[in-house]
């Protein structure tokens, strides 16, 4: 991914991370014991396997919709891996 590694390491705690704008890297960057690191793209295995555990969660949640108080329908979780 041309122009997504950091020219010099990026040093940051969790906080600043979750603030930073990105300083202009394109892609998805993680935090690896204070260090800004470009991901790479997932294998085509993988996206599978992700696919289709969202799926099954998804009519899991479906089926269970019902069961559930009306308070918590809905809910969503956010992530913590950062897209810029």
């Amino acid at each position: 991914m041309a122009g997504a590694e950091p020219s010099g390491k990026l040093i940051m705690t969790a906080a600043e991370f979750l603030d930073w704008d990105g300083g202009g890297l394109v892609g998805k960057l993680e935090l690896v014991n204070g260090e800004v690191r470009a991901m790479s793209p997932p294998s085509s295995t993988h996206s599978l396997i992700q696919a289709n555990l969202a799926y099954l969660t998804g009519k899991h949640l479906e089926r269970q919709k019902a069961a559930l108080p009306r308070r918590h329908q809905g809910v969503r979780s956010t992530a913590i891996a950062r897209q810029r």
